[in-house]
């Protein structure tokens, strides 16, 4: 179908690359990433596929997202009315070197830290709002260390690269029995990301890998608010840590899938 100016529909181009794109690829699936605004065109598209008798019409899927926005007076842009990525970052950062800025001790790298810290902030804050929801971006909620923030999860994850620092291997057998009782939560949680990053890919949304790590980080933080990690006990001490490894290979791998670079020091 072509326009009164001679240029052709916006669903007429879809159909025919969606064609094409078969033809050449062969794919097994078709994964549209768009706007949640756009949702009602993609049905319509893929009713249209099937109704022209194309058998790959059931391998088509639309997965919408929500908006991005920035409260109202936050954010500006010198280049143009609304803000673009570059002014983000920008603003992060700037936000960042003021949380660094504050720290009581040296950092050995603080351009790198306040760019993965901007990043952090900047890609939890987006993730960690299930796909279909719009997110508002608060620049100064976002970069506390209370609650749910990406400086939270960083700060947990230099805890525990702590830990595994100060501790002095000794050649004994850990005494797990203490996992049976103070340290079971912790177990469990770390037991369960495999089956949150099932449940991200089926869904489509990775809110539940954000979700999951932010909980991993807040079961740990109760438990060494409540437990002395390093003590007397060797043995016991020996499980402890080895259970803090775990977790820290487990945000590591997850910080992975959400693009967060983790820190050993903040």
């Amino acid at each position: 179908m072509i326009k009164n100016d001679g240029t052709s529909l916006y669903a007429t181009r879809d159909l025919s690359a969606v064609v094409e794109r078969n033809k050449e690829y062969h794919f097994d699936k078709m994964i549209y990433v768009t706007d949640v605004a756009q949702s009602l065109n993609f049905q319509q598209n893929f009713k249209i596929v099937e109704l022209m008798g194309y058998d790959f019409a059931s391998k088509l899927e639309h997965v919408p997202y929500g908006r991005f926005s920035l409260p109202d007076g936050k954010i500006s842009s010198r280049r143009g009315k609304q803000a673009v990525l570059v002014d983000l970052i920008e603003v992060a950062e700037n936000k960042a070197k003021d949380v660094i800025k504050d720290r009581k001790f040296e950092i050995e790298n603080p351009e790198d830290v306040v760019k993965k810290v901007a990043k952090a902030v900047l890609n939890y804050s987006v993730l960690k709002v299930e796909r279909n929801k719009d997110c508002v971006f608060d620049v100064d909620k976002s970069f506390t260390f209370d609650g749910e923030t990406a400086p939270y999860m960083l700060y947990t994850y230099t805890r525990l690269e702590s830990i595994l620092r100060k501790y002095k291997d000794a050649n004994v057998s850990a005494d797990h029995s203490w996992i049976e009782t103070d340290g079971f939560s912790l177990v469990k949680s770390i037991n369960n990301f495999k089956s949150t990053i099932d449940t991200a890919i089926e869904k489509r949304d990775v809110s539940f890998v954000a979700k999951r790590i932010m909980e991993m980080c807040k079961t740990f933080n109760h438990l060494y608010t409540n437990c002395k990690i390093l003590d007397d006990n060797i043995s016991t001490t020996k499980a402890k840590v080895l259970l803090v490894e775990a977790l820290k290979d487990t945000i590591a791998f997850g910080f992975n899938l959400i693009c967060i670079d983790p820190l050993k020091e903040m």
